[in-house]
């Protein structure tokens, strides 16, 4: 009986304790870092200092974690372990995650595919600064994915499905971060994208189809941001594609399709520049309009814009220093069409065909230049209104004068064809009108280039719409020339 016991005493110190999972260390990492950061001031802050925040995080999770040799799979286990709240404690714990993730896409090039299956969970993967081949799913929460690859950060190659929430993916890339070959789909929530690319960033090659909500991609790519190639599909609601670009930036090949929302794309490239645009089978008021409160600069040229619908279609567009031009209209209906347009500003090389409108650039080339202040020019020329029924175009455009002022320039060279409608150039100044019915066969043969030149644009790819546009304003230019 002794013997037995002593025995045992010998078994009990050779006891080995159970080796903890890579889940249960990831977890009592997070303890720690929500312990130590979660009543840090930074929180509160919505930039620097939040980001300054996240890298704190992202260094103490390095160090904990540099023993364990977690995979995806971790990670996924790790999320579904959790629903994560809209709190500041939820905040850290995002950036916990994403420091997790940046920590995973840098020991590892493999795809990492993280499935939500409806789970809550805000904040997730926040400010994750440097990652690449993911594809994230099925997630209920805000600012899922806010902040990635900004502030220097780079985001490539990254997959989002079938988020419900506000704010995912806003400020992506922002602060000279990049975000390239993104893709989101079935997205249903305000704010997607919300400021990506703001303040030197760059976004390329951006996809977007199947969205519901407010506000997606408004002011994207603005002060000094740049955006390359961003295709749109069947997304509605509010303010969609507005202000980007803004304050010097930069936005190139932009396709829509089938999309509706009231100020959808408006104040594209106001104080900035804006090219390639092509906008197909869409409706909402203001279209592609701009607002030009203050002298801005902006540049807004190469437009294509076919079997669409909106009130207020690029109202106001050329104005107060802006310049748009190579702008071709085809089967667009409206209330107003290119209406209050080139005061103070410009706007030349436009086509419009098989459209109708009840105002179509009505009062434009107009701004009051008084004698007592420098005249700013107001420029409005190469117009081709084909096979449409419009009321008033051209209604009060040009130059009048009324006792000590002048109020705008003159439209020049203007060419009307099966053009119908009352009111036509009613009070307007116009230089060189030409109906196409009168032109010589050299003429005429210019003529019918250019409209099959816009019937061609409606099936071709936005990459090759650019040197469409430069075609249609040389044939422009030698039709209103006199030698032709």
């Amino acid at each position: 009986m002794g013997l037995f016991n002593e025995f045992a005493k010998v078994e009990t110190r050779k006891e080995i304790p159970s080796l903890k999972s890579d889940l249960e260390k990831v977890l009592d990492i997070e303890r720690e870092i929500i312990t130590q950061y979660k009543n840090d001031e930074r929180i509160k802050d919505v930039n620097t200092l939040q980001n300054e925040l996240y890298l704190s995080i992202l260094n103490d999770t390095q160090e904990k974690i540099k023993n364990t040799t977690y995979t995806s799979q971790t990670l996924q286990e790790y999320i579904d372990t959790r629903e994560n709240q809209f709190s500041d404690e939820g905040k850290i714990r995002g950036m916990y995650s994403g420091a997790l993730l940046e920590i995973l896409c840098k020991r590892s090039q493999d795809p990492i595919s993280i499935d939500g299956r409806g789970r809550e969970w805000h904040y997730l993967f926040f400010h994750a600064k440097h990652i690449q081949n993911l594809s994230v799913q099925k997630f209920y929460g805000s600012n899922i994915l806010a902040h990635i690859g900004s502030y220097k950060g780079s985001v490539q190659n990254v997959s989002v499905k079938k988020i419900k929430g506000s704010g995912t993916l806003s400020h992506a890339g922002s602060v000279s971060g990049s975000v390239k070959d993104l893709h989101c789909k079935y997205m249903q929530g305000d704010d997607l994208l919300y400021s990506a690319g703001r303040e030197k960033g760059t976004l390329s090659n951006i996809t977007l189809t199947f969205v519901k909500g407010d506000d997606i991609l408004l002011g994207g790519a603005s002060y000094e941001g740049k955006m390359h190639n961003l295709y749109v599909e069947n997304i509605t609601g509010k303010h969609n594609l507005k202000s980007m670009g803004l304050q010097k930036g930069v936005i190139e090949n932009v396709t829509v399709l089938n999309n509706k929302g009231y100020l959808l794309l408006s104040r594209l490239g106001e104080s900035g520049s804006a090219k390639n645009i092509r906008v197909i089978n869409s409706e909402g008021n203001f279209l592609l309009s701009q607002e030009c409160q203050d002298d801005t600069n902006g540049i807004l040229e190469n437009v294509f814009i076919a079997d669409s619908i909106s009130d207020f279609l690029l109202q106001k567009v050329g104005c107060k220093k802006n310049i748009a031009r190579n702008i071709v209209l085809s089967n667009v209906k409206g209330a107003r069409i290119l209406s209050n347009s080139a005061n103070k500003g410009t706007l030349e090389n436009v086509v419009v065909t098989d459209s109708n409108s009840s105002k179509m650039l009505a009062e434009s080339s107009t701004s009051i230049h008084s004698v007592a202040m420098p005249r700013e020019e107001s420029i409005l020329q190469k117009i081709i209104i084909a096979n449409g029924e419009t009321e008033l175009l051209l209604k009060n455009s040009g130059t009048k004068t009324i006792p000590d002022c002048t109020i705008g320039k003159a439209v020049t060279d203007v060419i009307t064809y099966n053009v119908t409608g009352f009111g036509i150039f009613d009070s307007a100044t116009i230089e060189n009108h030409t109906p196409a019915e009168t032109f010589s066969e050299q003429k005429k043969e210019i003529f019918d280039a250019i409209l099959l030149l816009v019937k061609e644009m409606k099936n071709m790819p936005v990459t090759k719409q650019e040197k469409a546009h430069e075609q249609i304003a040389r044939l422009q230019k030698e039709i209103f020339s006199e030698e032709t």
